[in-house]
């Protein structure tokens, strides 16, 4: 019996969905390499507190704790077009911790209102709380919160408010500035000159110091000096660019994280680990992955990056997605926000010897996913053409449109020639092969995929 084109492609599916699985961790874990070091990134679970999950921010300055704003699910969330009051609905906020799985709600004395978080250190964040002017008249202030004993200290007098530590803040105000304790001890920091910006730079107890110069005349501009404040030292001392610039990266994409925006739609991303260091990052999507560098290293012997999740849309003043370190033994997680959903992934460390196995395997399955589809895309060609294969010359053009990705078909060596199928003796035969450094991947006459690993000497 000749099976027609939809027939014959349904077969060859449900054929592929039952065939033996290749994957030895979990299919939706993935892992990633930064150096000398390998990690990898557990399946997703979903955040159970936060059913709707409005905006995240993220204070950048060496905490793991999020201010989420959230609600609760409506049916009309799931309509294609939302309403500006139906989104605008009131919300919670709650502080949360990705890599501890914790969830703290804000304390009551805390008055509502607009509450944005501007920094954080451990267990100690800063809120700015700004009032709802239809039903309050009292001023924005700074507002001090230890996570883990709810204890809070009101800032009210600071312009710009940081975490040193869990015990000392860094007041900025009226160009002066100073450390406070939760007792209320103010230490005064002498300064030469006076401050108009002040940034973390990620780390504990060092900031920047933005100074203007004077504007002695009309047609000479205002320059900006940087000075590095380092708390722990006592010192103040010109800042490098790095410096300068790393105090700027972290209001934009969190270090280590890379966003890319998702071809086949619109306004979506992807996240992705990567090593900001590296200069080769392998892309886990594309089917180059298999094949390393001319150099001769193979994909387990470079930094790579793996996927942390795709499909996801920017929030209106943060990312959908970031990393959390974690306590102890445990690295972290990654968090991301899909259709108002949070989810979190945990990434603990593997040792190389397992990253390049699973390495390996990825590159075996990546290579007998794309011949699977080959042989298929061949095979429905033929039956749309009198059970002929494609003549080898313009085999690529001719298949081409069987597939939804035919960049595959650049990776295949075809051995057909215009074969009719019915005349092939053996269809458990050669038609071609996908070659990658670990092995072969054989596609036979009937699209079955065998794979032949390669010796090693």
């Amino acid at each position: 019996m000749k099976l027609n084109r939809p027939t014959l492609a349904l077969a060859l599916l449900c054929a592929a969905l039952t065939a033996p699985a290749q994957t030895v961790l979990h299919p939706e874990i993935d892992a990633f390499r930064s150096g000398d070091k390998a990690y990898v990134v557990a399946p997703p679970r979903p955040v159970a507190a936060f059913d709707y999950v409005v905006d995240i921010q993220k204070a950048y300055d060496g905490s793991g704790w999020m201010l989420v704003q959230h609600r609760g699910r409506r049916a009309q969330d799931a309509a294609a077009h939302i309403t500006e009051a139906d989104f605008m609905r009131p919300t919670e906020a709650s502080l949360f911790h990705p890599g501890r799985n914790m969830v703290r709600p804000i304390p009551d004395t805390i008055p509502s209102g607009g509450r944005t978080l501007e920094s954080g250190v451990g267990n100690v964040v800063i809120l700015h709380v700004s009032p709802d002017p239809r039903v309050a008249t009292w001023e924005p202030f700074h507002c001090a919160i230890n996570v883990q004993t709810g204890r809070i200290l009101e800032l009210r007098d600071a312009k710009q408010a940081f975490v040193v530590d869990e015990n000392w803040f860094l007041i900025h105000r009226d160009g002066q500035m100073s450390l406070l304790n939760w007792s209320g001890e103010r230490r005064p920091i002498p300064l030469n000159q006076v401050p108009s910006q002040v940034h973390s730079v990620g780390e504990p107890g060092r900031f920047i110091m933005g100074v203007l110069s004077e504007q002695r005349s009309l047609s000479e501009p205002r320059r900006m000096t940087w000075h590095l404040l380092d708390i722990n030292s006592g010192r103040i001392e010109p800042a490098d660019d790095d410096t300068v610039l790393k105090a700027y990266d972290l209001v934009g994409s969190p270090p280590g994280l890379m966003f890319l925006p998702e071809p086949d739609r619109p306004e979506t991303y992807a996240a992705w680990f990567a090593n900001p260091e590296g200069e080769e990052f392998l892309d886990f999507a594309s089917p180059t992955f298999i094949w390393g560098l001319p150099d001769g290293r193979l994909p387990h012997e470079l930094d790579s990056r793996a996927v942390i999740a795709g499909d996801l849309v920017q929030f209106r003043y943060g990312v959908p997605a970031g990393y959390a370190a974690g306590v102890g033994r445990n690295l972290g997680a990654a968090w991301y926000v899909r259709d108002r959903m949070m989810f979190v992934r945990a990434v603990e460390e593997m040792p190389l010897a397992d990253y390049a196995k699973y390495i390996a395997r990825f590159v075996q399955n990546r290579a007998m996913n794309m011949a699977k589809q080959a042989g298929v895309a061949l095979n429905i060609f033929s039956a749309d053409n009198d059970d002929r294969l494609p003549e080898n010359v313009g085999w690529r053009e001719a298949a081409a449109p069987y597939l939804k990705n035919n960049t595959i078909l650049e990776r295949v060596t075809y051995l057909g020639n215009g074969e009719r199928l019915t005349e092939v003796q053996d269809l458990r035969g050669v038609m071609g092969f996908i070659d990658t450094p670990y092995g072969r991947a054989n596609i036979s006459y009937d699209s079955s995929v065998r794979w032949v690993p390669k010796v090693t000497p």
